[in-house]
């Protein structure tokens, strides 16, 4: 009888350790070059970057992320991953759009609508991304340290699950000395919603006795919205993953003067070299869209902006009169927010406006 052979598992081993030895080399080869192309696109997209700072900067600029479900499904990735990616991708463009010299960065975050999406799968991993992000921000995260960035989150906020409003809350008050630059979050927002609510405060305080109905006018509305007053008007508006569509975002401010570049690119996606024609295109155009932004306020009598040296005594106390309201207003909203955090700390309830 033939005596079987049996291998070693020492010389088992020897055939797989040499594949791995042959492959070794090309994955530390293909790393290295990885790493320098990496490198290089760094290095190329800084000094793109100092190249555009010598033109005109966009200081508002506004984003509807969408595309993250789609991302999702080309990979074969559960949605909450595509949500995922894309929070991390705004992280990235708010860093290169506040190096460029952007002030304020607006983004779409969550819709009213949305909350009609699965709840389980889709909605309530959402909401726990934007707990994370919110108390990430509250800590002073490097990216709001590097750019003393103030966290300000706008819209129905009373719909939002408790933990999200206590989040939210907690960044605005942890960023709200920083004035450098400024992220609008929008959520759970929509456009009617943020126009309606400011038609409410002003009929509100002519009916106070705080403003005259004469001194309610477009410009006065303008800067009572949600993402009015210290976002300024809005420069350029880019949405993502091929619709053609604002879906109730920011609907007035993009209305006049406003570039909107619909992209076929999904948010996850989006790098700086996507943005960077819509950037060209705006320093190509700025003389005409600053002329026709000054033209559109001079045919719309806009005082706030004006020097008083030009005004009647009559304007000038309807003027100072509008900014003190304004003023108490943008004030109270934030106080609102901040109080939250206190009756969250004190075990109470509390609700943001």
């Amino acid at each position: 009888m033939k005596a079987l052979s049996v291998q070693s598992p020492a010389k088992a081993e020897r055939p797989a350790e040499a594949a791995l030895q042959r492959i070794h080399p090309l994955r530390t080869m293909l790393e290295l070059v990885s790493a320098v192309w990496a490198w290089i696109v760094d290095a190329f997209t800084r000094f793109m970057v100092a190249v555009i700072r010598v033109g005109p900067i966009p200081s508002h600029v506004a984003f509807v992320m969408d595309g993250n479900r789609r991302y999702a499904r080309r990979f074969g990735l559960d949605v909450s991953k595509g949500h995922a990616e894309g929070a991390d991708t705004l992280e990235q463009t708010l860093d290169w759009c506040l190096n460029l010299g952007v002030k304020t960065v607006t983004v779409f975050a969550f819709s009213t609508e949305n909350f009609s999406r699965n709840k389980e799968r889709e909605v309530d991993p959402i909401m726990q991304l934007c707990t994370d992000k919110f108390k990430k921000f509250a800590s002073h995260s490097e990216l709001i340290e590097k750019h003393n960035i103030a966290v300000r989150v706008y819209g129905k906020l009373h719909l939002l699950p408790r933990s999200v409003q206590n989040a939210a809350a907690l960044a605005t008050k942890m960023t709200q000395n920083n004035t450098n630059a400024t992220l609008n979050v929008c959520m759970p927002y929509t456009s009617r919603e943020e126009i309606t609510d400011a038609i409410q405060r002003l009929v509100a305080a002519v009916e106070d006795g705080v403003l005259n109905e004469d001194d309610i006018s477009e410009e006065v509305l303008e800067a009572i919205f949600w993402t009015g007053g210290v976002s300024g008007p809005l420069d350029i508006l880019v949405r993502t993953s091929g619709e053609v569509r604002l879906s109730d975002f920011m609907m007035w401010q993009a209305s006049k003067s406003c570039q909107i570049h619909f992209l076929k690119i999904m948010w996850p996606d989006f790098t700086f070299w996507h943005m960077l024609p819509a950037l060209l295109q705006y320093q190509a155009n700025y003389i005409s869209l600053s002329n026709s932004r000054k033209q559109y306020e001079n045919e719309s009598d806009f005082l706030l902006s004006r020097e008083t040296g030009t005004l009647d005594t009559e304007t000038i106390n309807r003027v100072d009169r509008v900014k003190a309201f304004l003023a108490v207003d943008t004030k109270c909203r934030l106080n609102q927010a901040l109080n939250l955090v206190e009756s969250c700390e004190e075990g109470k309830s509390g609700k943001l406006a």
